[in-house]
């Protein structure tokens, strides 16, 4: 059930990040940019003494994104 649900909310979180990018990804990649996006949010977090959240599951999607853009150039 935890992999249903991680899915689930890795699929909010990058069609959000996607949205906001302005990007087309596939559901499947939604849901990989969502889940990396939120470990990647969540460790910023960490760094900074904070909780992470959606909030910076959504900002650590978007600097996903935002990464792999500059990575394909």
């Amino acid at each position: 059930m935890d992999i249903l649900i991680t899915c689930l909310i890795g699929f909010l979180v990058g069609s959000l990040a996607s949205w906001i990018m302005k990007k087309g990804f596939p559901w499947y990649i939604d849901i990989l940019v969502g889940v990396g996006g939120s470990w990647l949010g969540n460790w910023i977090a960490g760094l900074i003494g904070m909780s992470g959240g959606f909030i910076f599951s959504t900002i650590g999607a978007v600097l996903l994104i935002w990464i792999i853009s500059k990575l394909k150039k």
